[in-house]
């Protein structure tokens, strides 16, 4: 957040405007794009899927037969081995509530880069 509050400042004469905050958004992407696609390498087309999940506000319920067919997650046993890869690289977490991506930025980038 400090990153892009500096990328909104630096975008700004007197009073920030939404342009400047979208530009010091897209400066931030731009900063961040190296780490996301390295982080991306190497994963496999479920947990790409289970990425894209959570990038649409699934959050739980990923065993449902809607869930697993909607996003193409394999099988329910799947699942356990996703979210053990993905918390590995430090790319999501989970709790009692359900599983969330780590950075919140990766969510934006994700949206912008990656084609569903």
């Amino acid at each position: 957040m400090q990153q892009l509050a500096w990328n909104v400042f630096a975008e700004t004469d007197k009073v920030a405007t939404e342009q400047d905050f979208n530009h010091g958004v897209d400066a931030l992407l731009a900063q961040c794009s190296a780490l996301f696609e390295e982080q991306l390498k190497g994963l496999t087309g479920y947990q790409m899927n289970f990425l894209r999940a959570l990038c649409e506000g699934v959050n739980t319920d990923f065993g449902s037969k809607a869930i697993l067919e909607r996003y193409n997650l394999g099988s329910k046993s799947n699942i356990s081995r996703i979210k053990t890869t993905l918390q590995a690289k430090e790319m999501i977490d989970y709790d009692a509530e359900g599983v969330y991506l780590e950075d919140p930025v990766f969510k934006i980038w994700f949206k912008r880069n990656v084609n569903y």
